[in-house]
């Protein structure tokens, strides 16, 4: 079902508002719910091939687990509220909310085109700065209400039960993921570059720590909230690894004895899952200096791969290709190749 800014596939919203753009265009696959967003041809970018993949498990992603942590007193720092249905951040009162969100579908090194945060506010002043850090260290979510609290899980001075944080009132990296004002209902925070360090293995993810400096109280749903109509969740549009490519032969500087002539080249894609998949291989060479693909441009020939890539035992899979032709003539060539 098409809605605005996307498609709904069994009840899940893929949402292409934050990637609209005039350069590129949408093709969808229903049969297999994979999505990509396609670039346009562009003038002079004839070589200059990229796919954008937005993989439907991922948007959007519910948190796996959030809470929120009280350091106004020493009565209440050690008090969890995993199971609460709201969680605060107060610059003031000294809450800070946690939220984490399972990453592992993401294939390693990928590059992130953009990533955002969704929480729902429940109650506060609209404008009121927030700020988001990735946190350092495990948590667990615990299971206590405002209502009835626990000791089970992240609270101010614990991460779990038994564990204190490094630091009270959580540890995280102090360079921010990203930053946002809050709103009634469900606002967005940019934290793709949070995201593209987790992914690249920079920071663990151990999830984010919401705060405030500022002194108003602010409120968020869980997902302990009733359905998933409020629930924190993430949206990211990531790029599988760009294949490396290697040229095979001829090499550098060869003297042909002929002027058939074999190309092989081969690319590597580092990290990839299952649905990686290269859908072309193309050969060209040019008579050129600088081997401008427009002026120069001799002959190209491309190979597409359609059955996708069975990653190896790392998750590196390399495709070798050969191509055979005849140049025209004696004289000086250059040569290369690339994928999509």
């Amino acid at each position: 079902q098409q809605v605005e800014n996307g498609w709904i596939i069994d009840g899940v919203l893929i949402d292409f508002s934050d990637i609209t753009d005039s350069n590129y265009s949408l093709e969808k696959n229903v049969s297999d719910k994979t999505f990509k967003i396609k670039e346009n041809l562009i003038k002079g970018g004839i070589f200059k091939k990229s796919n954008i993949f937005l993989d439907p498990t991922l948007s959007p992603q519910f948190s796996s687990k959030d809470t929120y942590i009280d350091g106004f007193s020493s009565a209440t720092q050690n008090r969890n509220f995993g199971s609460e249905t709201i969680m605060r951040v107060d610059g003031d009162r000294e809450y800070r909310s946690l939220v984490q969100f399972d990453l592992s579908s993401i294939v390693a090194n990928a590059t992130i085109s953009i990533a955002n945060l969704h929480i729902y506010g429940a109650s506060g002043t609209s404008g009121t700065d927030l700020e988001v850090n990735i946190i350092n260290n495990s948590w667990d979510e615990g299971t206590g209400t405002e209502a009835s609290p626990t000791t089970d899980g992240a609270t101010w001075l614990n991460r779990t039960q038994s564990v204190t944080w490094d630091v009270a009132g959580g540890d995280f990296n102090t360079t921010l993921a990203g930053t946002g004002d809050y709103a009634s209902g469900y606002i967005s925070i940019n934290i793709s570059t949070g995201i593209e360090w987790i992914v690249k293995g920079l920071l663990a993810n151990n999830g984010f720590i919401i705060s405030s400096p500022g002194t108003v109280a602010l409120s968020f749903n869980t997902r302990e909230f009733a359905g998933t109509s409020r629930d924190p969740y993430i949206n990211i549009t990531w790029n599988y690894p760009v294949p490396t490519m290697s040229f095979i032969s001829p090499a550098n500087n060869t003297v042909q004895a002929s002027n058939s002539v074999d190309f092989q080249c081969n690319a590597t894609v580092i990290g990839v899952n299952s649905n990686a998949n290269i859908t072309k291989f193309e050969f060209y060479y040019c008579s050129g200096s600088t081997c401008d693909p427009i002026a120069d441009l001799i002959n190209t020939t491309s190979f597409n791969e359609t059955n996708g890539i069975t990653p190896g035992a790392l998750g590196n899979k390399t495709i070798v290709k050969n191509w055979t032709t005849t140049l025209s003539s004696d004289g000086v060539y250059r040569w290369s190749c690339y994928s999509d």
